[in-house]
């Protein structure tokens, strides 16, 4: 009776529990076979919590002894059998509970992330209180709110990265209108261009361009009387830095188009007609000059490979720009020859001049028409040779007396090399020459060239044997020539044994020694060079000139071959 009321209290186990398994679970009361089967079939747990897994060390050794006896009662082994089987199945629902986060980020990237948004939504913010029916204050407060912005690099960087320039030039589109609001517009572009990489600006932010760099009077009290240029100073830094590196032909058609070369050549007009003129201080003059720098850097990045606008600056107001350029070359001699050697007045003008050279350089590149309107002003061609056979050796400083004497002689080489009457002009000049020993003195113009080649050829001859002296090491000493150790060292190698007893920073100094002598050779070696290419075209059609600079060259060659 009592298995009968087990098959049907229990139909499922009875078809895996054998009979006998039946017959001893009657027989102790049932409580094995519950325990078995309660927990794997019926019994399902209440909650699940997650499990401990205790991980065995040498200090749980008395716990384990401990908890051996208590595994000995069927009962608890039973308990522990059931739940341990249970245990795969807490785990695996723990696992498909808990989330994995994959790709995370590390802690650089969320601040590069969190930069990046809260960039965005400020120059949103910005460009929305700019708009067109914005009142001028709240502009100007958007405005300044965006140059401090403009000083990070980080901001800038993101704005160009993210195609935002035209937007920016957008909301400052009605700047000109407001001289509040141009000075803010003029220095949100001045920070904006700072950048080794320039921003991108396309016709419509170059007309904004040449609106502000018109605005050069505001009205002002006495207290705003340093700020009255300030927009049309800022914008000219900003356009020398955009056009420095740009390679756009259309935009540098476009400053033609706008009228920014004809207001470049006016400002240079204004300036050097007040220097021939007006009395002014020695600072007012740099100001000035620093201006004309600005100036010839414009006309520089405009003019390079670009036919349009050198045939437009040769020919614009009767060849206006030559004329300042040959008044300007008779300002800076004589006032660089009335100062002393070394001074910022001094250093200021032959900056001016290397400048305004590179300008005249461009123009005259392969145009015969300029050459010869060059050569028509009153003394500019014996100005610009007497400007490296004097000027430069006497007052230019040591690191600016390369780029003047390369931009001086390549001007000379375009004036001479395709117009025939600037060679005779320049074979009967007679110019001055600082030479080696302090004197000035004067000579024929092929005299004086050929006086420079050979100063220069004989300098980078001498380097060159002072170089090979430096890097020729000594060879391992024999056995035989030990004797002669000490007296072939004489001679100013470098012993390859000393290398050894020098430390780092007398290393460094010989690495310092060899190239500051390898520059100095490169640059008289080319300057050298230079001189000798102008004496070449100088005698082209003028043969019979050729004697009278051959004694300088049959001396200096004897000479060498003496040695």
């Amino acid at each position: 009776m009592a298995l009968l009321k087990m098959t049907m209290v229990y139909p499922v186990v009875m078809k895996t529990v054998s009979l006998s398994l039946v017959l001893n679970a009657l027989l102790t009361n049932h409580r094995p076979l519950l325990l078995l089967i309660a927990p794997t079939k019926f019994i399902a747990p209440k909650e699940r919590r997650p499990v401990y897994q205790h991980k065995w060390t040498e200090n749980d050794d008395e716990e384990n002894d401990g908890s051996v006896g208590s595994l000995e009662d069927p009962r608890t082994a039973a308990t522990v059998a059931a739940c341990t089987s249970s245990l795969p199945q807490r785990q695996a629902t723990c696992r498909n509970e808990t989330a994995r986060v994959n790709r995370v980020k590390e802690a650089h990237q969320c601040l590069e992330s969190g930069e990046h948004d809260d960039f965005k939504q400020d120059i949103e913010y910005i460009l929305s209180t700019m708009k067109g029916g914005a009142p001028v204050n709240i502009k100007c407060l958007s405005a300044v709110t965006l140059a401090r912005k403009c000083v990070s690099s980080e901001f800038r960087q993101f704005v160009r990265s993210e195609g935002l320039v035209p937007s920016v030039f957008k909301g400052l589109a009605e700047a000109a209108s407001d001289q509040n609001l141009a000075l803010c517009a003029a220095t949100v572009i001045y920070l904006m261009s700072r950048d080794f990489i320039s921003m991108q600006i396309d016709a419509h932010s170059l007309r904004l361009l040449s609106q502000l760099l018109r605005i050069e009077k505001l009205e002002q009290n006495d207290e705003q009387k340093k700020y009255a240029t300030l927009p049309s100073s800022l914008i000219l830094e900003a356009l020398v830095f955009v056009l420095a590196r740009c390679t756009d032909e259309n935009l540098k058609t476009e400053l033609l188009n706008l009228g920014v070369l004809q207001w470049i050549v006016g400002k240079v007009e204004k300036i050097v007609l007040r220097l021939l003129h007006d009395k002014l201080s020695e600072a007012e003059t740099i100001q000035q000059l620093v201006i004309l720098e600005r100036c010839f850097r414009i006309l520089e990045s405009s003019t390079l490979f670009h036919k349009k606008n050198q045939a437009f600056l040769i020919s614009h107001r009767g060849s206006l720009l030559i004329q300042m350029c040959g008044k300007l070359m008779t300002i800076i001699h004589d006032t660089i020859s009335n100062c002393t050697v070394g001074s910022l007045l001094a250093r200021s003008h032959i900056a001016c001049l290397s400048l305004m050279a590179r300008v005249l350089m461009n123009l005259s590149h392969e145009n015969e028409l300029c050459c010869t309107k060059l050569g028509q002003v009153p003394g500019f061609l014996p100005l610009c040779l007497s400007s490296y056979t004097f000027l430069a050796p006497k007052f230019a400083p040591d690191d600016k007396k390369f780029d003047l004497y390369v931009m001086m002689t390549s001007l000379c080489v375009n004036l001479v090399e395709r117009c025939n009457s600037n060679r005779r002009k320049l074979i009967e000049t007679t110019v001055k020459v600082f030479g080696e020993n302090g004197e000035d003195t004067e000579h024929k113009a092929l005299d004086a060239l050929a006086i420079l080649f050979t100063v220069h050829e004989a300098k980078a001859r001498n380097i060159d044997e002072d170089l090979d002296k430096d890097l020729a090491f000594e060879e391992p000493a024999d056995e035989e020539n030990n004797d002669t150790d000490e007296e072939s060292r004489d001679d100013g190698r470098l012993d390859r044994g000393k290398l050894g007893d020098m430390n780092e920073s007398e290393m460094l100094q010989a690495v310092q020694n060899a190239m500051s002598k390898a520059s100095a050779h490169m640059e008289d070696s080319v300057v050298a060079s230079y001189v000798a290419l102008l004496i070449g075209c100088l005698l082209q059609q003028n043969e019979v000139s050729a004697p009278s600079c051959s004694f300088f060259f049959f001396s200096f060659f004897g000479k060498e071959l003496n040695k």
